[in-house]
């Protein structure tokens, strides 16, 4: 049986400012002027890394909700850069390419928790729908057509 499709409706009509859809909520996506954009949005990196980000804070508060731990404040700072081997030294050993998007969160949780608890807000963190996007090998399929 196949979850629920999610769809958003992207439009750019000229330059490289976007409009998005997304089930009714108007986004701007953008980029900066130095890189050709208007700066009028975030870029689609940062919308990207602000979904993974909201997705691990919910999934938290829906798993402590769950187990009633008293899961006070969640704040991430979520960052992506491209790295070398030379520049991390834990550069996946069987990776071919020279250089790979690094994707780092740093998760902060308010709430008196042992280290037993802190070790299963991880493993959930790493159990967000967005993030099991992203590590678990998607398929990307594109239908490129001509508009009317």
């Amino acid at each position: 049986m196949a979850d629920e499709k999610l769809t958003a409706n992207v439009s750019l009509t000229e330059g490289l400012k976007v409009s998005v859809d997304a089930s009714g909520h108007v986004l701007i996506a953008d980029e900066p002027e130095d890189k050709g954009g208007t700066n009028e949005g975030p870029t689609p990196m940062h919308y990207f890394l602000a979904g993974l980000g909201a997705c691990t804070a919910m999934t938290l508060r829906m798993y402590a909700n769950v187990k009633k731990w008293d899961l006070g404040k969640v704040e991430i700072e979520i960052s992506q850069q491209w790295v070398s081997r030379e520049e991390w030294p834990e550069f996946p050993e069987n990776e071919e390419r020279d250089r790979v998007p690094r994707i780092t969160r740093e998760i902060r949780v308010s709430g008196a928790f042992d280290d037993k608890q802190m070790e299963r807000l991880q493993y959930i963190a790493n159990r967000c729908p967005v993030h099991r996007v992203v590590t678990e090998n998607p398929y990307v399929v594109d239908e490129l057509m001509r508009a009317e």
